[in-house]
């Protein structure tokens, strides 16, 4: 029996572990996918926005300040990079100045760090600001992160301190018992509840239908339907004078925070997303027309955009709710079932603040046991943080190459990464199975060339690690041949 079932290892089901693996709790996540990180936290913008943006007395409003204060210092923690760029969103004309007006006077409401400019004072500061612009304003606390490291590393975190990690788990059944719940996976494996929290992202409606065909929301008469919005990017190679050193936004619309420049930790640029509503929760290849309209948006903002250093597109889902609100609430009538649903952006950075919120607020007490109180474990494991050799001293690699000769065997070209570090990514408690795996954990394939050299080495290296044959390890997703999804993955470039 666990007292806590949490269903998705996204960044809201990866934070939400952690939270919880601090106290004296059983608990366990149940993941469809063979990773962490594997939806909407793969494939989004990476921003830790400043607040000023969700409407007041929503729970994006209170959530997005708390977490966003709290980045800094997690990604301390959990050692992972973050990096403060600050941001400009752009206006051009009255009409648009006057939305930026509204966002400023919201952002000194809130406490946020902000100021206006003026077209010419900005574009001193960030020079390929389109001529276009009259004026920006700045937000200097903006961030970026790598969203899957992070979740990556907060699963790693939970799972250190006693959480259990199911993947290739796919819930198919859930049924209400005396003490909870009985939820059942695809495969048969059946797991005892007191608690759901249901954190499966463009599934989670699906999920709430399986405890609750009405899917019934507090205070609602239309159930919970989420609904697949795709965004498509591209990726700019690293240059040595980056194309811009802030996010830029245009000023919001109707379907979200637009069309954007994103530095990101890594030293890349991306570009975009568009926001297209789908049927296909699997939907993530990338369009002519959707890549059209990123690049037509874009060149609204900014101008001489380096199209031609682009090295890779790629498209995410986001989960949008029906509620135009984060839908974080114990079902109705469903003593114990808790929705994590339509984490839609700004969720990245409310990630943190939400598992803090469910824990305090959500997860009653009482259905954890008569004497149950939230006790603190008595110590608490910290991961180590991974070797990186790029980042090191000539040193600090000639005394870690000492000790392992596999870390001075560089498989990686294009970012520098070596054989030691790759199967260390496989070997860490929540390790690397996939191609796309290791890639997410330590970069290999994410330069220039795309995996073009390193790709087969990554392959021989995951075979051994693992105790399989080269053609049994898979790309992405279990039982898919690697070269069939490469395939298909290489499609999108």
């Amino acid at each position: 029996m666990y007292d806590v079932l949490i269903i998705g290892a996204g960044i809201t089901g990866s934070f939400l572990a952690w939270e919880l693996s601090r106290y004296e709790l059983k608990t366990a996540v149940a993941e469809r996918e063979n990773d962490v990180a594997c939806g909407s936290t793969m494939a989004n913008s990476a921003i830790i926005h400043g607040g000023n943006d969700p409407e007041d007395g929503t729970l994006k409003a209170m959530l997005n300040l708390e977490g966003s204060r709290r980045y800094e210092e997690i990604c301390r923690l959990l050692k992972i990079p973050y990096k403060k760029t600050g941001s400009f969103t752009a206006a051009s004309g009255r009409e648009e100045e006057a939305v930026l007006e509204k966002l400023y006077e919201r952002a000194v409401e809130r406490g946020i760090r902000a100021r206006l400019l003026d077209g010419d004072r900005a574009r001193e500061m960030e020079p390929h600001l389109s001529r276009a612009v009259t004026k920006v304003l700045e937000i200097p606390d903006t961030a970026v992160i790598g969203p899957w490291e992070a979740a990556e590393a907060a699963m790693e975190e939970a799972v250190l301190n006693g959480t259990e990690l199911f993947l290739d788990c796919e819930i198919t059944e859930i049924r209400r018992t005396e003490e909870g719940f009985l939820a059942v996976s695809g495969s048969g494996k059946a797991f005892s509840a007191r608690i759901i929290v249901n954190a499966a992202g463009v599934y989670s409606d699906r999920i709430y239908g399986l405890v609750c065909p009405a899917r019934t929301l507090s205070g609602r008469e239309e159930p919970l339907t989420i609904t697949p919005r795709r965004g498509e990017y591209y990726v700019l190679d690293r240059m040595e004078k980056p194309f811009v050193s802030r996010v830029i936004y245009p000023v919001p619309g109707a379907k979200g925070k637009g069309v954007l420049a994103v530095p990101t930790v890594h030293g890349n640029i991306l570009l975009g997303p568009d926001a297209r509503d789908i049927a296909d929760r699997e939907g993530t290849d990338n369009t002519p027309e959707g890549l059209a309209y990123v690049r037509e948006n874009l060149d609204r903002i900014l101008e001489e955009v380096p199209y031609e250093k682009v090295i890779r597109s790629f498209a995410g889902l986001r989960a949008r709710g029906n509620t135009g609100d984060f839908i974080l609430e114990e079902a109705p009538g469903v003593p114990g079932f808790i929705n994590a649903a339509g984490m839609e952006s700004p969720g990245l950075s409310c990630a943190p603040a939400a598992a803090a919120y469910i824990r305090k607020e959500l997860i009653r007490p009482e259905l954890l046991g008569a004497d149950f109180c939230w006790k603190e474990k008595p110590s608490y494991i910290r991961r180590k943080a991974p070797v990186v050799m790029a980042e090191l001293t000539e040193e600090e690699r000639n005394r870690i190459i000492r000790e392992d000769p596999s870390y001075g065997r560089i498989v990686c070209r294009c970012e520098q990464i070596s054989e030691g570090e790759i199967a260390a990514a496989i070997r860490k408690p929540v390790g690397a199975v996939s191609i796309k795996g290791v890639k997410k954990r330590v970069r290999p394939g994410m330069g220039r060339c795309q995996g073009g050299f390193c790709q087969p080495e990554v392959v021989r290296i995951l075979a051994r690690e693992l105790g399989i044959r080269e053609d049994q390890v898979v790309y992405d997703r279990s039982g898919v041949p690697f070269l069939r999804e490469m395939e298909a993955d290489h499609e999108k470039v």
